[in-house]
């Protein structure tokens, strides 16, 4: 591959043949044609590889890794050091990008001089076949008022800004090799500490108002759906990242965003788990030296984002271990059951009504109303 490229596109593959075609798809016919795809097939025992072999040959711009199995990290850093491109974009397989996406982001990344473009996304529902928004992928609120911008402007929420994913971004090849980083190896929460390091080694950090990046949801192979067995990996990424941002001299200056970062990560993850073992195996660590590790509980309430955040931190450690967290774990699962049983009542209720409809529609006195009705109806619709 020639030294001109613009973008180069890493994708770990394992075992997505359902939708690695789209993914592809959507990567070839970008409108940005000085790419290079680099597809790493991660041991993938299904057809995956079979059809990255069929893009390769087709396409001089696709260049397949095979390797054995070792995670999305290890994968991502596979491709990360065969990578030629100015710029880095990093996709999974069963995610895909709009045709135009690489032009928009790495012509503005250019104009601007920017390390890192972040774009909008939707999320597409694999049960559904429907895109929805995303506005949670970069909160508004803290978002400063010059575009582009470094962490020394938002220093105080510069992790709370955007989500810790690689997918929705670009990031100059330069500036990631200059700064040695790359992706944990972690089964799960490894791309946090390789884009939130990069948020604070960037001199310019784009934000691009167009949603271009689409991330599909509900689907019972990726990487988040076996999130709880590899649960601890989310803590060993925060106390990583507290470490890389100490050596990096900006740890005082970010502080605040690091310390509501972990109060965020904490309670999404723990609310989120749904194996009892799981949540009390978290409890427990979090409860016994996470809370004290990170110094959460150091900082008043008003030092926080999310007043929910720090009442659950504090909850996490000031009660009682294993007593609390099993009340709390049988609160959850009260409140799912809850959920769940008023969706089917609401079911069963509009089953209920379609049922007395059509019987009304079937009986005699509606059919015979019909009759006698038609032809005044049809004047009436004449006039």
């Amino acid at each position: 591959m020639k030294e001109s490229v613009k973008v180069s596109v890493v994708i770990p593959v394992y075992n997505a043949e359902a939708y690695l075609a789209q993914c592809l798809d959507s990567v070839v016919s970008q409108t940005l044609k000085e790419i290079e795809i680099i597809l790493v097939n991660d041991g993938s025992t299904d057809g995956s590889l079979q059809l990255m072999k069929k893009y390769q040959k087709k396409d001089s711009r696709v260049c397949v890794i095979d390797q054995e199995n070792q995670g999305p990290a290890m994968a991502r850093n596979a491709g990360l050091k065969a990578a030629k491109g100015e710029y880095l974009a990093f996709l999974d397989a069963d995610d895909f990008f709009s045709p135009e996406m690489l032009e928009t982001m790495y012509v503005s990344c250019v104009e601007q001089d920017a390390d890192i473009g972040v774009v909008r996304a939707k999320e597409y529902d694999e049960k559904t076949r429907e895109c929805n928004d995303m506005k949670f992928s970069i909160k508004e609120e803290f978002l400063p008022e010059k575009n582009p911008f470094s962490y020394h402007d938002v220093p105080d929420c510069i992790f709370n800004i955007f989500k810790g994913w690689a997918w929705d971004k670009l990031f100059r090849r330069e500036m990631v090799e200059k700064n040695h980083l790359e992706f944990q190896n972690l089964k799960s929460s490894e791309d946090m500490l390789f884009v939130y390091m990069s948020l604070v080694h960037a001199n310019q950090i784009f934000v691009i108002d167009k949603e271009l990046a689409y991330h599909r949801i509900n689907v019972s192979t990726s990487v988040s759906s076996s999130r709880e067995k590899s649960w601890r990996c989310f803590y060993t990424a925060l106390v990583q990242m507290k470490a890389d941002l100490q050596a990096a001299g900006a740890y005082d200056e970010v502080e605040k965003s690091f310390i509501n970062w972990v109060a965020e990560f904490t309670t999404w993850q723990m609310f989120t788990f749904q194996d009892r073992k799981v949540f009390l195996q978290a409890f427990q660590l979090m409860h016994e030296e996470g809370m004290a590790f990170f110094g959460v509980m150091e900082h008043e309430e008003s030092y926080f984002y999310m007043k929910h955040e720090y009442d659950f931190c504090k909850f996490l450690q000031e009660k009682e271990l294993l007593d609390c967290a099993d009340v709390l774990f049988k609160r959850l699962e009260n409140e799912r059951d809850n959920l769940v049983k008023e969706r089917d009542d609401l079911l069963r209720a509009l089953e209920g009504q379609k049922a007395e409809t059509e019987a009304v529609r079937n009986s005699t006195t509606y059919k015979l109303g019909e009759k006698i009705l038609w032809l005044p109806c049809k004047i009436l619709r004449k006039e």
